[in-house]
């Protein structure tokens, strides 16, 4: 890991033509893919089989769940046992800031993004 937070090289680009396009074709679906979502994190909560010692996000009324993470203690196995099932997870947050070399100077000011780059997956919520 280096000292930088990345980027996309287009990040500052206004959309193209066939990006706006293709969002306002996704936005008369928006209703659609909202139900879809939330579905899929009822779906989690319901019939996710989970341990003791994991953490599901609680479901709320209204949400529209463009995630669905989990805590977990053990990470990378988790991930590992998933794939082996056919079934890759994410991961939302990959580092915490405070873990890069620019930030060292903040000290460990910082627990809760370490411990959450560190056991948090996500299960997909898009088709």
């Amino acid at each position: 890991m280096d000292d930088k937070i990345h980027f996309p090289p287009d990040y500052l680009e206004k959309m193209t033509s066939i990006e706006a396009a293709v969002g306002l074709v996704q936005l008369k679906r928006y209703p659609k893919i909202i139900e879809h979502r939330r579905k899929m994190a009822n779906y989690y909560s319901d019939n996710l089989d989970q341990k003791d010692d994991w953490k599901l996000p609680p479901v709320i009324e209204g949400a529209t769940y463009s995630h669905y993470p989990v805590r977990v203690p053990n990470k990378e196995e988790v991930m590992s046992v998933y794939l082996s099932k056919g079934i890759q997870l994410g991961e939302v947050i990959e580092y915490s800031v405070s873990d890069l070399g620019c930030y060292k100077h903040i000290g460990d000011d910082c627990p809760n993004s370490r411990e959450a780059s560190q056991t948090t997956v996500n299960f997909t919520v898009t088709k």
